[in-house]
């Protein structure tokens, strides 16, 4: 019950608490004297109520409901096409894996997310998250990684997760760390790579005492002399490198608590040119592009600028807040309705 609330309540969190009619229409009748324990689950995940599925669940002895399948259908997938998210985090609490052997969400998990309703999308999202905060409980780097692979979660989702989470409480995990120098030397493609940098800079935004270990990791990873970030604010997205969004957080005086760390930080990075373009979104009828040179900004430039970066990293409220979650599609914008 305490896993299936923390689902519940960290799937609220990341996508919103919106409902969705339930998608079934046959009635659920059981047949518990001609059926296996696996047909008469999977039924009731296709068709029952949720009271019916916990209560059958904890009525009778149950196969592993991480590994059945029906039809080739994990008994997840059955629950998230349904469309009903109460059943989908009941079945997450009880064990049931978030990702389906054999589709794209081996490879990619995050990335079909979109395709189901946002309460499921989130439920699995929280489950991805419970298993992270997890991973410091199984004593070596060794018993940690085995358990992250068995349940079909690699490199990106260890990262995409940590990510997400640094923005918001600038969590650190001396376990997610050495997982990832031990184990994540390859495989992080540049897309992902920027989006990891800029969820960083954020983190080192919001926080005064923020770690720098994992900014240190990331930039051993890869040459980032060139490489440009993109950060959606109101009315498009700002571009540029990670140097110069770090000096444009660190011309607000919003941030002075942060100025420490993020001058460190900046110490750390290419010293690139110190341009930041806002490039306007394609259905505004405004000039597309807007170069600001953090070295010669007008008073005005200087605070369009800034007011927008502030904003979009969430200082005037988490609601704004960027997320780095579910193979790390950026939620837009969001105005405040006064």
């Amino acid at each position: 019950m305490r896993n299936l609330l923390i689902s519940s309540l960290l799937a609220c969190l990341v996508v919103g608490c919106a409902f969705q009619k339930d998608q079934a229409d046959e009635k659920y009748v059981p047949t518990r004297s001609v059926e296996s324990p696996a047909q008469s689950i999977f039924q009731a995940v296709k068709y029952a109520s949720f009271e019916e599925v916990q209560s059958l669940i904890e009525s009778r002895p149950m196969p592993d409901l991480a590994t059945i399948e029906e039809n080739g259908q994990t008994l997840l997938e059955v629950a998230l096409q349904r469309g009903n998210h109460t059943i989908v985090s009941l079945l997450i609490a009880k064990g049931a894996s978030a990702f389906i052997k054999g589709s794209s969400f081996h490879k990619k998990p995050y990335l079909l997310v979109r395709d189901y309703s946002p309460d499921s999308g989130g439920a699995i999202g929280a489950w991805a998250m419970l298993q992270y905060q997890n991973l410091s409980t199984y004593g070596t780097l060794e018993k940690a990684w085995a358990h992250f692979q068995k349940i079909n979660l690699g490199c990106s989702d260890l990262l995409n997760i940590h990510s997400f989470m640094s923005v918001f409480s600038n969590t650190f995990s001396n376990t997610v760390l050495g997982l990832a120098e031990t184990y994540c030397q390859d495989n992080l493609d540049n897309q992902n790579l920027k989006i990891w940098l800029l969820g960083e800079i954020i983190s080192l935004s919001r926080h005064p005492d923020g770690n720098l270990n994992y900014l240190k990791y990331l930039l051993s990873r890869k040459k980032i002399d060139t490489m440009e970030i993109e950060l959606p604010v109101a009315g498009g997205k700002l571009v540029g490198t990670p140097f110069a969004f770090i000096k444009l957080a660190l011309s607000s005086k919003d941030l002075a608590p942060q100025h420490a760390q993020l001058t460190t930080a900046a110490e750390l990075l290419p010293q690139t040119r110190s341009y930041i373009t806002f490039k306007a979104s394609e259905d505004i009828p405004l000039i597309s592009r807007t170069f600001f040179d953090l070295d010669h900004m007008t008073e005005q430039e200087a605070e369009d600028l800034k007011s927008k970066y502030v904003m979009a990293t969430g200082m005037m409220g988490v609601k704004n807040m960027p997320l780095c979650l579910m193979g790390c599609h950026i939620t837009p914008y969001l105005m405040d309705e006064n």
